[in-house]
Parts: C-alpha cells; sequence; structure tokens
C-alpha cells in the first residue's frame, strides 16, 4: 500500500487538454489495475494456503483432544482399579488378621485347658501379614 502511495505521490496529475497526458494516464491506470489484480490474486492464493494450514491444526487439535479423553478414562479406570485392589488387599488382610487372632485364642484356651503339655503350641508360621506395596 504504501509502494502505492508512493508511485501515486511521485507522478504530478496531467491536464485534461494534454493528449498525451490522457494517454500516460490510461496507461498510468492500465498499469494500476493489473497491478490490483495481481495483489487480488496474491490474497487469493494467501487466504487458501491459510485456509489449509488452518484445517490441518483444527484437525491436530481434535486428535489431540480425543488422545486427551481417552488418557484421561484410562487414567480413571486404572485409579478405581487400584483403589479396588488396595481395598480387597486391606480386607484379605484383616481376614488373616482375624484369623490369627481365632487362631491364636483358639490356641491360648487349648493351653489353658492342656496345662499340662509337654511342649508350647506356638502359632503357625505359614500364617502371616500381607503389607500393600507403595504405590
Amino acid at each position: 500500500k504504501r509502494e502505492l502511495e508512493t508511485r501515486l505521490g511521485s507522478t504530478p496529475p496531467p491536464s485534461p487538454n494534454d493528449k498525451s497526458g490522457n494517454a500516460a494516464l490510461n496507461s498510468r491506470i492500465t498499469q494500476l489495475s493489473s497491478e490490483v489484480e495481481k495483489l487480488k490474486k496474491e490474497l487469493s492464493e494467501t487466504e487458501t494456503k491459510n485456509r489449509e494450514k488452518m484445517q490441518v491444526v483444527e484437525e491436530e487439535e481434535k486428535a489431540l483432544r480425543e488422545e486427551n479423553i481417552r488418557l484421561q478414562r484410562r487414567l480413571l479406570r486404572e485409579t478405581e482399579r487400584r483403589e479396588q485392589l488396595t481395598r480387597q488387599l486391606s480386607e484379605s488382610e484383616s481376614s488373616l488378621e482375624m484369623d490369627d487372632e481365632r487362631h491364636f485364642n483358639e490356641m491360648a484356651s487349648g493351653r489353658h485347658h492342656q496345662a499340662s503339655s509337654p511342649a508350647p503350641i506356638s502359632p503357625s508360621p505359614t500364617r502371616r501379614s500381607i503389607s500393600p506395596a507403595p504405590l
């Protein structure tokens, strides 16, 4: 635009009675018209390229959003699975502790009734508490 303003400002307008000036004016009009057409074509090409690039960017964004949603769902499933496994492990430990306590109580009450037994009865070595692994 500045280039056009500079070009237009550098040429003094011819007088209306000057025939050679009219030819120069017509030539200048033709030149400017062709330059306008050239700039319109460049603008159109640039807009087309821009639309194509925007379409590619939009498709990439859509794919990334879909992957993000997929990963969020996967994370939720894994979190729920971890919580479920933690609950199951806790329940198993509680059950084992209750079994150990029951076994100990049975042995203790059996020892009380059989105080003359020569060997002390110890809890089963196969029973042990399982601690959850750190997550």
